[in-house]
């Protein structure tokens, strides 16, 4: 075994040492992600497209607007930290895409304002 070898082989030692003494436990981390997707998923299947489909019911569009402008707002700010993470065009394609839907939302929802007024 030559020296670059032993310094490999003691380094990974060095790194796997730190690595257990960290509090850090990615297994977690990893799950409280999963459960936070799968939260946003279901919270915008089951309240959301609800009250989207009652609104269009009762013909209340004002709250439709609402609706659309908070869940295109959470995907702006959930594609721009991925983005900002993975540096991927795909995010920032839909962090654009949440931004427009969201101040499209929201101009919709004040013209519909001034416009009842």
């Amino acid at each position: 075994m030559n020296s670059t070898q032993e310094n490999y082989g003691n380094r990974k030692e060095e790194i796997l040492e730190r690595s257990r003494n960290t509090i850090r436990d990615e297994g977690y981390e990893n799950a409280k992600m999963r459960g936070i997707n799968w939260g946003a998923a279901i919270s915008a299947a089951s309240v959301a497209v609800p009250l989207i489909i009652f609104s269009l019911f009762i013909r209340q569009y004002l709250v439709i607007f609402a609706i659309l402008a908070m869940n295109g707002a959470f995907l702006a700010g959930r594609f721009f930290t991925l983005y900002r993470f993975a540096k991927n065009k795909e995010n920032i394609f839909f962090t654009l895409c949440g931004v427009i839907s969201a101040i499209c939302a929201i101009a919709s929802f004040v013209i519909w304002v001034v416009r009842g007024l």
